[in-house]
């Protein structure tokens, strides 16, 4: 959310709470940003001002923005998450079609739709592969990789936590990686051969759903993947975390 929209928005709250009558001020609050997402000044994907920029700017108590915020995360139109903030909501209308016989990756998949993807970087750091990550990399345990952590969005809704181990020698500045790895990697002349996947599920845990923004208890596919160079030397080990309601799986192209 821009500072010109965040300030057009703290200043209709503060004009809409400031007029008289009955309504309780949460609902006059709720009310006010219900309008202002219909109008655009805030959109699917925005994050809120913190309940500590709306006390400080709107003169309300934290528990009069927290009733209002809880109402509309009932309602779905928000998603909060510790650490993460508060979002508008975009639930996807169907879910991403995804293809386990190519090697598009998940911006190639979602652009393919005509759809947007997008990344909320989490950690972009150089770790010591464990004995795991080290056998799917095929390298000894204790070498160096670069342990990549994001959320992926489609139409800026969170469908997805992806964490890629990659070995050292194919990232040059691990900064300059944008919404797509794999478009990384070929930006470096490196070529793909193969891609080994394996699926499996389980329920998301309190993080995965912090994360994710998903307030119940839901069900999750996790892939597990190996991507493969030309030389059939592996590039990445990567573990991602699906919504369950939000991806379709297929094994042909």
């Amino acid at each position: 959310m821009s500072a010109e929209n965040s300030l057009q928005l703290l200043n209709k709250l503060q004009q809409d709470i400031a007029q008289t009558g009955s309504m309780p001020i949460y609902l006059r609050f709720n009310e006010s940003l219900r309008e202002a997402i219909d109008q655009g000044i805030v959109k699917p994907g925005d994050f809120l001002p913190s309940e500590r920029a709306f006390t400080d700017a709107l003169k309300i108590s934290r528990i009069t923005v927290r009733k209002a915020l809880a109402c509309l995360e009932q309602d779905d139109i928000i998603g909060r998450g510790r650490g993460f903030g508060t979002m508008v909501k975009n639930t996807p209308t169907s879910p991403l079609a995804y293809s386990l016989a190519t090697i598009k990756g998940f911006s190639g998949e979602v652009n393919l739709q005509g759809r947007t993807p997008g990344s909320v970087w989490i950690k972009r750091e150089r770790v010591t592969a464990s004995l795991n990550v080290a056998e799917k990399l095929n390298i000894p345990q204790n070498s160096s990789v670069f342990r990549l952590e994001r959320i992926r969005t489609v139409d800026q809704s969170p469908v997805s936590v992806a964490i890629s181990y990659v070995v050292e020698n194919a990232i040059d500045d691990v900064e300059q990686i944008g919404n797509s790895l794999y478009d990384y990697l070929r930006s470096r002349q490196i070529q793909f051969g193969k891609l080994y996947s394996q699926i499996s599920a389980c329920l998301a845990n309190n993080e995965l759903r912090e994360k994710l923004l998903i307030k119940e208890p839901s069900a999750m596919l996790v892939i597990r993947q190996t991507l493969l160079d030309h030389e059939l030397r592996p590039l990445e080990y990567s573990i991602n975390y699906c919504r369950g309601d939000m991806y379709e799986y297929s094994t042909e192209d």
